[in-house]
């Protein structure tokens, strides 16, 4: 949509925006595709006691608009001008229709001793994305409805900037936009092989410094003899041992079907269902016919290194190293 355009009716329907009005918000432009008018949502920090909310997010193009549910809302008139103010500087002249904008009050973000862009990976599971692209890819698990809830609330999680460059690139450049779902999984599965060799290294090191022999050190690293066994030590170590939901239940089944047993779908673990997907894709991807399902392989799989990313204890793994 033409800016000028878009600006013309945002002071039509609310007004223009004062002076200086962008001098105490933060203002950050993601991507989202596959959204309604309606995706207006205010947003909440969640700190571990409580969720405060500190400001407001939803697409550009509903401060042009009086048909959706806000239009005489007092407060989001007020996003609104400040919406407005950020797109007359921020944004090109022909604005993508897939932009929303988060405001954040610059306040709360010194108060708590956050950046906006703490909120990057957070708002991925709804299906926003901080992307080199506008042309973004919807995966089905990434959604916010607006039938069932006026707000979005997110933890603080690491900075893109703070990531390494291949964990950078994977998430401003390759999940947004590679809609070939095999891309998709290898690229993933890339950070988790980063995270287990992270996880193997620290355990070398610590029995190192607790003055251990060579003896020793091979002996207890034994438990990590395998893949599996590294894989599943790493989701130990960083508490990430959830049982798997149904939705994951189904998947692996359909991979599999009567190749396993009912005893293996009964005691699967997460870790367990990514090790097979990923030998099943690496080893035997024709005997499995796994075209039809790779949507669903590559989205279940975004969705766990998302859940990955949102654990503190991960962070030096995948930081940049300095």
């Amino acid at each position: 949509m033409n800016k000028l355009v878009l600006l013309e009716y945002q002071t039509k329907y609310y007004g223009d925006p004062s002076p200086g009005i962008l001098h105490e918000y933060s203002v950050q432009p993601y991507f989202k595709s596959n959204f309604f008018e309606n995706d207006i949502f205010t947003v909440h920090f969640n700190n571990g006691h409580s969720a405060s909310r500190m400001g407001w997010l939803f697409p550009v193009l509903a401060i042009g608009s009086d048909s959706h549910d806000y239009s005489e809302d007092v407060h989001f008139a007020h996003y609104a001008k400040i919406a407005a103010a950020y797109a007359e500087q921020g944004l090109p002249d022909e604005v993508d229709e897939n932009t929303h904008l988060l405001i954040l009050k610059d306040n709360f973000l010194v108060t708590n001793d956050i950046f906006i862009d703490n909120f990057d990976i957070a708002l991925m599971k709804y299906g926003y994305y901080k992307s080199t692209s506008n042309s973004v890819y919807s995966n089905k698990y990434f959604s916010v409805d607006y039938k069932t809830t006026n707000k979005i609330i997110v933890n603080k999680t690491p900075r893109i900037c703070n990531l390494n460059s291949y964990v950078n690139k994977l998430l401003l450049d390759v999940l947004p936009t590679t809609k070939e779902n095999l891309a998709r999984f290898i690229c993933i599965y890339q950070v988790i092989e980063m995270l287990m060799e992270h996880f193997y290294n620290n355990k070398i090191d610590d029995l190192r410094s607790n003055r251990n022999t060579i003896g020793t050190i091979r002996e207890k690293m034994q438990e990590f003899s395998s893949e599996r066994k590294l894989l599943s030590g790493l989701f130990t170590e960083y508490l990430l041992s959830r049982a798997i939901d149904s939705e994951e239940s189904d998947l692996v089944q359909k991979i599999f079907t009567t190749y396993k047993n009912q005893n293996y779908y009964t005691n699967l673990t997460l870790p367990n269902l990514i090790y097979d997907i990923r030998n099943v894709i690496v080893h035997n991807y024709y005997k499995y016919e796994l075209e039809t399902l790779m949507i669903d392989i590559s989205d279940t799989m975004e969705k766990i290194i998302i859940e990955i990313f949102h654990c503190d204890r991960i962070f030096p793994a995948i930081a940049k190293k300095v």
